[in-house]
């Protein structure tokens, strides 16, 4: 399939994220982009249109910061589609699903998505790379799943709580001790061992989301703080151990 006998894609949002996916799609979809604010750099293949252009494709993938997530599907309401599908990309899902079903207008579809990857992490190759989908409205699931697997990704079909749930271990608590591991300065002598030097390396993966993000990531997902206790009562624990030896 090419993009000039597939469907459109309206790209809302083309920040590092939004660039990365525009991409990554259009050898394969024709996308049109929005972006208030354009890129400085042109996208091969990407065309760059008004926010009723972008919102009217089939599909409609809203690449903003989450706590932005309700005032761009709100924006683009007006010019969506009966029967087209909005994704959105946020990290938790429990209230960017709720805001999909209570903002969008009830002949549109939605899925929650959430790839657990990016252009550091992915770069120019998406083989092997995970994506959650979380069915929300409609029929489009099933098609969207096959799709994002011809590209190569791992596709996980799970609901939003059992998402936010297992994501307050797998990223809210690595991102929270990440941030942990900022202030801590490197070795200047070069005496490392490999665990330090993959937690070094957590801690610059963090280092490069912005706070706002990692804030969104703690404060939205209903099940981080608890990890977060989880993970102060065990260092409490080995502290009270070695005193204790």
């Amino acid at each position: 399939m090419t993009a000039t006998d597939a469907p459109q894609i309206g790209i809302i949002g083309l920040g590092q994220f939004g660039r990365f996916a525009a991409a990554h799609l259009a050898p394969y979809l024709e996308v049109v982009a929005y972006d208030p604010v354009l890129p400085e750099e042109s996208i091969a293949r990407v065309q760059l249109g008004s926010l009723a252009e972008a919102a009217s494709c089939e599909f409609v993938m809203v690449s903003v910061p989450v706590l932005a997530l309700r005032d761009a599907l709100n924006a683009i309401g007006p010019y969506l589609q009966t029967g087209a599908c909005v994704l959105d990309v946020c990290s938790v899902k429990i209230a960017p699903m709720r805001w999909l079903e209570e903002e969008l207008p009830p002949d549109v579809d939605y899925l929650g998505t959430h790839p657990l990857f990016g252009p550091r992490s992915a770069g120019d190759d998406l083989e092997g790379h995970q994506v959650v989908l979380c069915p929300g409205r409609g029929r489009h699931a099933e098609c969207v799943a096959e799709f994002l697997r011809m590209l190569g990704l791992y596709v996980i079909v799970t609901d939003a709580e059992t998402h936010d749930r297992e994501s307050a271990r797998a990223q809210a608590l690595a991102q929270y001790i990440g941030r942990a591991l900022g202030p801590i300065e490197a070795p200047e002598t070069g005496i490392t061992t490999y665990a330090a030097d993959l937690l070094r390396e957590v801690e610059e993966i963090v280092g490069g989301d912005s706070w706002e993000l990692f804030a969104a990531i703690q404060n939205l997902n209903p099940f981080a703080a608890a990890a977060r206790a989880e993970l102060r009562a065990g260092l409490d624990d080995l502290d009270a151990r070695l005193e204790s030896s």
